[in-house]
């Protein structure tokens, strides 16, 4: 269990977050410093904690196939769930910031998304 105010999920740098008003959601996560570094989590809230399951690992080349991944498991949630409304949206442009900074610097040039997922 992560405290709900914890922009981490075992260790990855929480990056974007949706959420729905049945306390599910999605999180998608970078730790640089991990062998596959993007992450995608599903987690419930509960008493001001998440917890997190179900969590997909990619390398540092497969960050687009992880962005797709996060909307499309948002997209079939929102599907199988109709009567379930959206509840909060997170993006950490602080990350994403010094991500974009790291792509830069690099030779494997991370592609980072500026977009949000539309309904």
């Amino acid at each position: 269990m992560t405290d709900i105010k914890n922009d981490k999920a075992n260790g990855y740098n929480l990056l974007y977050i949706n959420t729905f008003t049945d306390g599910f959601g999605f999180a998608l996560g970078v730790d640089l410093d991990a062998e596959y570094p993007f992450s995608i989590w599903q987690f419930s809230e509960q008493d001001d904690k998440r917890i997190f399951y179900n969590g997909i690992f990619y390398p540092i080349d497969k960050y687009e196939e992880a962005y797709s991944e996060f909307h499309l498991r948002i997209k079939k949630y929102r599907t199988d769930n109709p009567n379930t409304g959206d509840g909060y949206a997170y993006l950490a442009s602080t990350e994403l910031t010094r991500l974009a900074k790291l792509s830069k610097e690099s030779e494997d040039n991370i592609p980072i998304k500026s977009r949000w997922f539309k309904k």
